[in-house]
């Protein structure tokens, strides 16, 4: 430990084989742990703790590591926080990654260049190479492929979790929710299972509801809200409203539908311009600019 260090390298504290080995600059630096920080020479103010902690990195500063293997392959990282095995394992590996901060198990463990994320649970943010910045993941396997998408928000488990994630400003909260999001942006899934299943791309969608808009893919400026809303096609339509429980529930390249109430317009599925208002209101029309308004109306009209 402390191999290297001469009269001007002050104030730290090095213990385990190899901890702190190259340092002959840097201050303030805590490290303890085999290998930890053992390539380490000018950087400052560091505190590591683990196995192989912040192995290859030369310089940083104001890092807060606590686990093996954390920030290991790290090149270039400046106050950044980890808790977890192999968390933040490659922070600023190709560059700078500052600011970060990751907790869990191989949480943020690809953080490359991105700055300013927050990861927390097993897994978050812990496949993608990630570039993006300003994302917020909470849950095991939050935003796992998140790769150069910024400012983004992932709550619940697997949320955001499978979809290799480009896009921006969206936000997914609940189990699954937005899971297969791509480079879709400024969307919003909030309940279980909301926009979860195909790779959305849309833009600017609200889904709101148990499984609601389930397969959305390519539609933008779609508002759903029921259980299971729009939930069985696979909807590359745009600008529909679909509120209540399997409301515009097949709904695919339909364009302008208008569906408020239980199972409204249920059976549209390319459907255009038709506006469905009360329960079960034209449930089984899968016509175009239709008009039915009040409990049951239209209810057998297939066209």
């Amino acid at each position: 430990a402390g191999a290297a260090k001469d009269s001007d390298t002050c104030f730290n504290i090095m213990l385990g084989c190899n901890s702190g080995a190259a340092l002959n600059e840097g201050d303030r630096n805590i490290l303890l742990g085999q290998n930890s920080g053992c390539s380490l020479t000018s950087g400052g103010k560091n505190a590591v703790v683990g196995h192989s902690a912040f192995r290859t990195s030369t310089a940083g500063n104001y890092n807060a590591f606590f686990g093996n293997y954390i920030g290991r392959d790290s090149a270039a990282a400046c106050e950044n926080t980890a808790i977890g095995v192999a968390a933040m394992l490659m922070v600023g590996c190709t560059g700078n990654g500052h600011k970060n901060v990751a907790v869990g198990r191989n949480a943020g463990k690809c953080i490359t260049t991105g700055c300013c994320n927050n990861f927390i649970g097993n897994n978050s943010g812990g496949t993608g190479y990630i570039t993006g910045s300003s994302n917020v993941a909470m849950g095991q396997a939050t935003a796992k492929n998140l790769t150069s998408g910024n400012r983004n928000i992932y709550l619940g488990f697997y949320a955001g979790g499978t979809g290799v994630i480009t896009g921006e400003h969206n936000i997914s909260i609940g189990c699954r929710a937005g899971e297969d999001a791509t480079s879709g942006s400024c969307n919003i899934a909030i309940g279980k299972g909301a926009m979860h299943e195909c790779a959305v791309t849309g833009n600017s969608n609200i889904v709101m509801g148990e499984y609601a808009g389930q397969r959305l893919t390519s539609g933008t400026s779609n508002i759903i809200m029921g259980e299971c809303a729009a939930r069985c096609g696979t909807l590359t339509g745009n600008q529909n409203i679909a509120i209540g429980c399997r409301a515009l529930c097949h709904l695919s390249s339909g364009i302008g539908n208008i569906a408020l109430g239980y199972s409204t317009g249920k059976c549209v599925t390319s459907g255009t311009y038709n506006l469905l208002l009360g329960y079960r209101a034209g449930e089984k029309t899968s016509g175009t600019r239709n008009t039915y308004i009040t409990r049951d109306a239209g209810l057998f009209a297939t066209t």
